[in-house]
This record gives structure tokens, C-alpha cells and sequence, in this order.
């Protein structure tokens, strides 16, 4: 299930994706609820689901995603087997799993991140639950959107709300905190890459873990949450690499089918949101978009972000010198 108020090019992208990922499985379906009904915030999402679990057999298993920046890979179909195992969740079988997301700022509660288990040097990045990707059997489902409209304070936001939840049921709800099925992308490392051909990850956490098992990480759905600069800027990078049969803009050569490598690598600024949790150093940061100019001497984005963060520093010379290349390439384009 999805919810979307309104037809637009990404809910299509989502659609087609799920059509190709499955390639004509009558056993799963995708069903977009509220279309053309008015959206009145996030909670929302809870209401209509609600409505339509209920009907649902107890027992059935349902995946709920975000409408407007997801996309969804041809392992979606290992979904069934990896619940019932756990493999998202530690090989402990949890009724709801959700996705996971290394920021919990901004949106929706920066202090609600004091109620999660402290975290240790060994954990992985994926820690805060996000809500654009949930799994669960539909009478799962049922008891935890109970429980949620129900909730008095959650002010519109369904991940409020849920995030209440998961806190308060730890022995029900888990996160895939490895991002093996469920990949969010706001703040994941500019080393992170997904090879679109076969939709495996690669990046530090999911190289180690291959490493340790000899598996590749291919995830079932991958979500652009995060803020305009951050994971929904590698949604639309991924989603324009034609991994939907599209055109690769590189060589305007069809590579959906094709058995090759072409990765599509997260940009800087979803890296860069670390530095608004105080968990990078500004210094560490710039370094990064230091390397990344050098590498992409006409990403007018980046030059633009290391003009304002070394004006800050009260670097005014050099603030200015990237703030008139950003100029000259956006004058040249």
C-alpha cells in the first residue's frame, strides 16, 4: 500500500518499478489509497491504512511505503521468506519491521533520539525509525494503528506516532538497522554507491557485512527521505539512471536488462546533514566536499555549500573564490 493525494511522474516512477521489480506476480499487488482526497499531514497515512487492514486477513502480510520518493527493486519478492526469518531484524522475528535512518533530526522530534538505546562504537548507522517503509502481518498492523490514532499528542505526524510505538513494543516492532531490505538514504556516506543492474549497495557497513556472510546486500525498497539536499537528491540521481528503463544520461544507452555495472553514487550534502546532529566535525566536512569538487569541478550545489560554510569560519577570500565559480557555472549553463 501507498497513499497519495494526487497523480504525478514519481508516483508513476513508483508504480512501474514495482511492475517491473515483480514482472506480472499475481500474488502481490500495489493498491495507492487517497487519491484525489484532500491531505491533511502525515497522519493520514495511518488513518487510511487503518481502513483497509482491517478487511485483511490477520495473518496476511503487507508492506506499506511512501508515495512520492521510493522506488522498489526485483528482491522485493525475497520479502516473505526474510520477515518470517528475520533476517532484517537480527534473525529475531518481529510483527512490524520498519526502516531505519541514521538522522532523527530534524523532523520529526530531535529529542525524542534520548529514548533510544544508547549506541556503541559497533552499531550500525541505520538506528532511528523511519516510516516511509513498514512490514507486518495485517492484524499486526491493525493492534499497532490502534494504538497509535488513539495517542493524544502526536500533532499530525504519522512517524510520531509510530516511533511511540516501536519505543513503547520493542518486543514487536523491529528495524532493519543494516539496511538489508529497507535502504533510506537521507545521510548515507558520498562513498555509498547502488549498482542499478543488480541493486545491490555498497558502502562501508554493507561491504563489512559482505565480508562476514559472502552475500550481497540488495534492497527491496529504497527511500528518499530527508531534505531536498539530502536523501531525496539521491532518489532523483537513482531514479534518473534509468533503472526504469529510462536513458542513461551518460551514453543515452538503455541499460535496464543489460548485465553491467553502472552505480549511481550519493552525493555530498546527504553526508554534509551529519554536521547539523554534531556528528562530524565541520572541518571533517568540508574536507569532503573539498575531494568532491576536485573530482566534480562543476557541481554548482556543492561549490555554492563550501562558499556559505567557509564564510561562516570567516574564511571571506576563499569563501568568495568558490562563490564565483558557482557563479561562472551557473552563468555557463
Amino acid at each position: 500500500y501507498t497513499v497519495a493525494s494526487y497523480q504525478n511522474q514519481e508516483i508513476d516512477n513508483l508504480i512501474r518499478s514495482f511492475n517491473f521489480a515483480l514482472n506480472d506476480d499475481v500474488n502481490m499487488k500495489l493498491s495507492v489509497l487517497g487519491l484525489n482526497d484532500p491531505f491533511h499531514g502525515t497522519f493520514v497515512k495511518v488513518q487510511l491504512l487503518l481502513k483497509e487492514v482491517v478487511t485483511l486477513p490477520p495473518n496476511q502480510l503487507v508492506l506499506f511505503i511512501d508515495a512520492y520518493d521510493t522506488l522498489i527493486f526485483p528482491s522485493i519478492k525475497d520479502l516473505p521468506m526474510m520477515y518470517r526469518n528475520g533476517d532484517m531484524t537480527n534473525q529475531v522475528f518481529k510483527e512490524i519491521v520498519f526502516g531505519a535512518e541514521r538522522s532523527i533530526t530534524p523532523y520529526p522530534d530531535p529529542g525524542i533520539g534520548g529514548l533510544y538505546e544508547p549506541k556503541s562504537k559497533d552499531d550500525t548507522p541505520f538506528y532511528f525509525l523511519n516510516s516511509g517503509i513498514i512490514l507486518g502481518t495485517a492484524g499486526a498492523f491493525v493492534d499497532m494503528a490502534m494504538s497509535v490514532v488513539s495517542y493524544p499528542s502526536v500533532l499530525g505526524s504519522d512517524q510520531r506516532g509510530y516511533t511511540r510505538y516501536y519505543l513503547t513494543h520493542r518486543d514487536k516492532v523491529g528495524l532493519d538497522v543494516e539496511g538489508v531490505a529497507f535502504l533510506n538514504l537521507h545521510a548515507v556516506s558520498e562513498t555509498s554507491y547502488i549498482d542499478i543492474n543488480s541493486a545491490a549497495l555498497k558502502n562501508d557497513v554493507h561491504r563489512n557485512m559482505e565480508l562476514r556472510t559472502g552475500k550481497l546486500v540488495r534492497p527491496s525498497v529504497i527511500h528518499g527521505n530527508g531534505g531536498e539536499r539530502g536523501g531525496k537528491e539521491y532518489y532523483r540521481n537513482i531514479n534518473s539512471v534509468a533503472i526504469l528503463g529510462m536513458k542513461d544520461a551518460g551514453n543515452s544507452t538503455s541499460i535496464l536488462g543489460e548485465n553491467r555495472w553502472i552505480s549511481v553514487t550519493a552525493p555530498p550534502f546527504t553526508y554534509a546533514a551529519l554536521v547539523q546532529e554534531g556528528r562530524m566535525g565541520l572541518n571533517e566536512t568540508l574536507e569532503i566536499f573539498y575531494n568532491h569538487i576536485k573530482r566534480n569541478p562543476s557541481d554548482v550545489q556543492s561549490l555554492l555549500y563550501l562558499s556559505v560554510e567557509l564564510s561562516k569560519l570567516g574564511k571571506e577570500k576563499e569563501a568568495q573564490f568558490f562563490w564565483s565559480q558557482a557563479q561562472e557555472q551557473l552563468h555557463s549553463s
